[in-house]
C-alpha cells in the first residue's frame, strides 16, 4: 500500500531511497547514527550494485555518479515484478482475451504503487519479487520458505506471513519458516562484518513510534513537482 502522502516535494529527491541506502552501506554508523531498519542483506546488495568508483560518496553525489547503474539494476526488477504480478493474477482469472491481458499488464505496470517503488528506488521492490515467488511456488515447502526468507531479510515485517502456519497449527512449516530467515540473517551478518548490525532490531521498534519518524511523512513526493509543471504548462 502507499503512504498517506505519496510523493516528495523535492524533484531532486528522486531515487534517493536507493542512493541513501547505497551510501550508508559503506558507512560504519548506519545502525547507530542513521539508525537503519534494513537488515544486513540489503546493505550487501547495495554494495554489490554500487559502482566501485562511486562508493563512499554522499547520497546526492552518489546519484550523479551511479544513476546509470540504478537503471541497469532497477528496470529489470521493475519489469520482472510486473510480469510476476501478472502471473499471480492469472491464478484467479482463468480466461482472458488478448486485449484484457494487455490491459491487465498495463494497469499493473503504470499503477501508482509500482511507480512509487520505481521513483523512490526502494529496495522493497526486491522483497516484493520474492514474495511473488513465494506465492507462485506451490511445489516445494523449502523453496517457498527460502523465497520468504529473502523477502524478510529485505523488509523484516514480512515475517508475519509465517504466522499463518502457526495459526493453522502447522508447526513444521512454522519452524522451517523461522529457520531460513534466521539462517540468512546470520550469514549476511557475518558477510557484512558490522558488529552494530544487530541494532536493526532495536531500531525497528524506535522507528515505530518515536523521534526517528515523527517528521517522516510531512512531505509529498517528487512526482508533485512533475504535476506542478504540467499544471503550469496547461494552466489547469
Amino acid at each position: 500500500h502507499l503512504p498517506l502522502t505519496i510523493f516528495h516535494n523535492n524533484f531532486y529527491d528522486s531515487f534517493m531511497d536507493y542512493f541513501n541506502v547505497n551510501h550508508h552501506a559503506f558507512s560504519n554508523d548506519k545502525y547507530t547514527v542513521w539508525k537503519s531498519v534494513y537488515p544486513p542483506l540489503t546493505f550487501i546488495i547495495a554494495k554489490i550494485v554500487t559502482p566501485e568508483h562511486c562508493d563512499n560518496l554522499s547520497g546526492l553525489i552518489l546519484r550523479k555518479c551511479g544513476l546509470f547503474s540504478y537503471f541497469i539494476f532497477f528496470i529489470p526488477l521493475y519489469i520482472s515484478s510486473v510480469y510476476l504480478t501478472y502471473r499471480f493474477n492469472l491464478k484467479f482469472i482463468k480466461t482472458l482475451s488478448f486485449i484484457n491481458k494487455f490491459a491487465l499488464i498495463f494497469i499493473i505496470a503504470f499503477s501508482l504503487p509500482m511507480f512509487y517503488l520505481l521513483e523512490r528506488g526502494n529496495y522493497l521492490l526486491i522483497a516484493y519479487i520474492f514474495i511473488l515467488f513465494f506465492l507462485l511456488k506451490n511445489e516445494s515447502i523449502i523453496m517457498k520458505n527460502f523465497f520468504l526468507a529473502i523477502a524478510c531479510n529485505i523488509k523484516p515485517y514480512l515475517i508475519v506471513l509465517n504466522l499463518f502456519d502457526f495459526v493453522k497449527k502447522d508447526y513444521k512449516k512454522f519452524t522451517i519458516g523461522l529457520f531460513f530467515p534466521i539462517l540468512i540473517f546470520i550469514i549476511s551478518f557475518v558477510i557484512l562484518n558490522d558488529e552494530n548490525a544487530i541494532n536493526f532490531i532495536k531500531n525497528i521498534f524506535l522507528f515505530g513510534g518515536s523521534e526517528i519518524n515523527k517528521d517522516a511523512f510531512n512531505f509529498t513526493t517528487s512526482f508533485e513537482s512533475h504535476f506542478k509543471f504540467i499544471k503550469y504548462i496547461y494552466d489547469i
